[in-house]
């Protein structure tokens, strides 16, 4: 089990739970037509198999009890699988959204590591969003928090921050940046509201720090630490657990 449990303390919310954490995390695929009708919405993994009796299976089946929380597992095998085996068993990721290509993993199927790491990247997303129902979840992570507040309907603020994310803090690592005051994460650097406008930098590695975006709506209350409100979003801030620092205006992202 990889995360703690978080329901309903109760007998049957617990046999639920446990009875759901003992089913296979895998859906067995019996017509490649069913892919069609996947729901989009979630990030799914494909498993294509000459044979369920195989290490390659064995590896993947790993992975998928381990992230089936955060993706969803599929595999076909022997004659249904074969269109899709040209080049042998493959591991496809489709993610959401209809016209979002596909990825195929290039590694060897028999690495765990390698397999987890690559299903990983795929399944936990670089930008994810906090609620009040995983935020103590991901408050005992340990890992200072950079979060977009922004109203839920306003998607293209997201689609900046997500693509920002990934072009600078992760392709460009170790490159100083104009974000936020980083030299150490341990140590982030006081700065008051009058100069929270300034250029300031970020030197930050994915693993170092939480990439998150929160409902301004949802969040009134942390948006006044901060002096701000729903009608100031999106707001770009750091909360370091000890204090929350803003940075200046979301337009000095693009």
């Amino acid at each position: 089990m990889k995360r703690e449990y978080r329901g309903q303390r109760s007998v049957k919310a617990l046999a639920d739970y446990i009875r759901q954490q003992k089913s296979d995390p895998i859906q067995e695929l019996h017509d490649l037509a069913e892919i069609t009708t996947l729901d989009r919405s979630k990030r799914n993994i494909i498993g294509y198999f000459e044979q369920k009796d195989s290490e390659n299976y064995r590896v993947f089946e790993r992975v998928a009890n381990i992230l089936h929380d955060d993706c969803a597992f599929l595999s076909a095998f022997g004659a249904v699988s074969k269109p899709e085996r040209y080049s042998g068993d493959n591991i496809i990721y489709k993610p959401p959204g209809h016209s979002a290509p596909d990825m195929v993993y290039l590694g060897s199927m028999t690495n765990f590591d390698g397999t987890y790491n690559w299903i990983q990247d795929k399944c936990v997303p670089l930008v994810r969003e906090i609620t009040f129902e995983n935020g103590e979840e991901l408050t005992e992570e340990g890992l200072p928090f950079l979060i977009l507040f922004h109203m839920k309907e306003d998607t293209e603020s997201l689609e900046i921050f997500q693509n920002e994310v990934a072009r600078q803090l992760i392709s460009e690592k170790g490159r100083q940046i104009k974000y936020v005051a980083f030299y150490e994460l341990a140590n982030l650097r006081e700065y008051n509201q009058e100069s929270s406008n300034l250029p300031l930098q970020i030197i930050s590695f994915k693993g170092t720090i939480n990439f998150l975006h929160a409902d301004c709506d949802k969040f009134r209350h942390p948006l006044l630490h901060i002096q701000k409100t729903p009608a100031d979003c999106p707001v770009i801030a750091i909360d370091s657990f000890r204090h929350m620092y803003v940075f200046g205006d979301f337009r000095d992202v693009l």
